[in-house]
Order: structure tokens, then sequence, then C-alpha cells
């Protein structure tokens, strides 16, 4: 019979040492739970603030770029060469071209012409677009080296 008491209270010495066990684990376990939450919590907020910043700076990047093109397209440039002269923007899109009368009797010359008229435009609106560009990257931190400037 004594045995049988000192087995029950053991048990129950077991039961409860079980259980302040299971409850300290269950503490911890919480604990860790808010630490990982409120680690969330900060981190999805510091993701937040980056990226409200990251927009912003990406629609005034885009704006910029809106108005560099408006501006390019403002900008005519004008080239003559034997004879032919070709009408170009700063976005190098070719607005007219003008055929002295005298070249339309040799085809190609008048092909040989037009071509180098047409580079030597192209080429100028490209250096008035690098400009433009430079000097809208001159206003953003860290693009002036991707202009070679």
């Amino acid at each position: 019979m004594h045995i049988l008491r000192y087995v029950g209270v053991s048990q129950s010495i077991d039961r409860v040492e079980s259980s302040i066990y299971s409850d300290m684990i269950s503490v911890e376990i919480r604990n860790r739970i808010i630490k990982a939450e409120n680690f969330l919590l900060i981190s999805r907020t510091i993701l937040k603030t980056n990226m409200l910043g990251n927009i912003s700076q990406l629609l005034e990047m885009k704006k910029k770029a809106e108005e560099l093109k408006n501006k390019l397209e403002a900008i005519i440039i004008t080239e003559n060469n034997n004879g032919i002269t070709v009408d170009c923007n700063g976005n190098r899109k070719i607005l007219s071209i003008h055929i002295d009368t005298e070249l339309l009797n040799d085809k190609t010359q008048l092909e040989d012409h037009m071509v180098q008229a047409i580079n030597k435009a192209l080429e100028s609106a490209e250096k008035a677009n690098m400009a433009e560009v430079g000097a809208m990257a001159g206003g953003m931190p860290g693009l002036m080296g991707l202009f070679g400037k």
C-alpha cells in the first residue's frame, strides 16, 4: 500500500513537473513568436518606407523623361548637304526632306546625297539629344556617369 501511494505521489509529481515544463516551453515559444512578429512588423515598415521612396523616385524620373521627350520634340535640326535639306527633331525623327530639282536627273547621285544628308542630320540630332540628356542628368545625382559626363 505504501508503495502504491509512493507510485501515485511520484506520478503526480511527474505530471506537475511535466505541466510546469510544458508551461515554460509554451512561454518560451510565445516569446519567440512575439519577437518574430515584431521583427516582421519592423521589416514591413522599413520595406514600405523604402518602396515608397523608390516609387517617388521612379515617378520623378518618369516625369523628367517626359519633359525631356517633349523638349527634344521641339528642337528642330536642319542639315544641308549637296542640294538636299533634311529636317529632324531632337528625338532623331525625320520631319522633312527637300531635294533640289537638279538632283532628280541622277538617281545614284541623289541616293548618295540623301544618305549623307540624313546621316548628318541624325548625327546632329544625337548631339542635341545627348546635350539635353546630360543637362537633365545633372539634376539627378548618379546618372551623370551614364551619359559620359
